[in-house]
């Protein structure tokens, strides 16, 4: 289904303005596509038995829907995709332990979500789509995944091609992209993103316009602890990180939520994030959280900057 039948509200102009600009990264995305060519002529037939996203991993298929080369096929694709960074995924009995427990971040936000029945949704900086079927199964009819990376995206393919869910969809792009798809959105996710921009109330501003009237958005942020209205900025790199810019207080993101005309600003949680949230795994075989915390004293980055704190905030366009 092409983004324009998904989402029949964009204009054709629009429409253009995102051909071109992100008509590069798409023609990167295409030029590695014999691999996933072969994986979904490979799988593309199988129907899987089982599916839930009710409980903390992604489930798709049982063990017993493959045969033994099937399974091999499939272990063998699933980690070509490594490091898988949001999760937990199990497809057809294969525990995919990604690097991030998305799902202790979703069961400490979705009981504070409005009702999302029937909304369209966008999901910017999706990674590789983990929290698109929680918004799904949370009953929204429409979700769109933006993500510049690509292998988030193919990552997202191996899992949609048992899947088959028609109200998700995945497309390469930044928060930039939502500047041409104005007022569409019920609600949008911007989980993990504020602090890769150098210009970070620019980002909260183009959210805000791609909300309808009424909408609301759900805003959750890397950060530090403290009282006082201010930023992290660190000269090179945070926490092992490179792309890493303003780094706000709970405090600090709260003024740029008002300051880019979001209202009901609510704090949702503001914690420290923890060893078992983010860490070295089979399926992420990358330094994490331990490896760039100061073994003497992990309230410290290597860097020896303060140790990261996560806040949430739900607001209203």
């Amino acid at each position: 289904m092409s983004l324009q039948n998904f989402l029949p509200e964009i204009s054709t102009e629009n429409l253009q303005k995102i051909s071109e600009s992100l008509g590069p990264l798409n023609e990167l995305f295409e030029g590695e596509n014999e691999q996933f060519t072969e994986y979904s002529s490979f799988f593309g037939k199988i129907h899987p038995t089982y599916k839930n996203y009710s409980g903390n991993a992604i489930e798709i298929g049982r063990a017993e829907d493959l045969s033994s080369d099937e399974h091999n096929a499939l272990h063998e694709y699933l980690l070509s995709l490594t490091p898988w960074r949001k999760g937990p995924f199990n497809l057809f009995g294969h525990d995919i332990d990604a690097e991030w427990r998305s799902d202790m971040k979703w069961n400490r936000i979705e009981p504070e979500l409005p009702d999302l029945a029937g909304k369209t949704v966008c999901d910017v900086g999706c990674g590789n789509g983990y929290f698109l079927f929680k918004i799904l199964k949370a009953g929204a009819s429409r979700v769109l995944g933006l993500d510049p990376t690509r292998k988030f995206k193919r990552a997202f393919e191996s899992v949609q091609i048992f899947a088959r869910e028609p109200g998700l969809r995945f497309d390469l792009g930044g928060w930039q992209t939502l500047h041409y798809i104005p007022r569409t959105f019920d609600a949008i996710f911007a989980m993990g993103i504020v602090y890769h921009h150098s210009d970070p109330l620019e980002l909260l501003k183009t959210i805000r316009g791609a909300l309808k009237p009424k909408g609301w958005a759900l805003i959750e942020s890397q950060g530090i602890q403290g009282d006082d209205p201010v930023a992290l900025f660190p000269r090179k790199k945070y926490c092992g990180a490179s792309g890493m810019y303003f780094l706000p207080t709970a405090a600090c993101l709260e003024n740029w939520l008002y300051r880019s005309g979001f209202k009901n600003v609510k704090l949702l949680h503001n914690i420290p994030l923890s060893l078992a949230e983010q860490r070295r795994t089979a399926w992420a075989d990358v330094n994490s959280l331990q490896e760039h915390l100061l073994q003497s004293d992990q309230t410290r980055t290597m860097e020896d900057y303060p140790a990261p704190w996560r806040s949430a905030f739900l607001v209203q366009g």
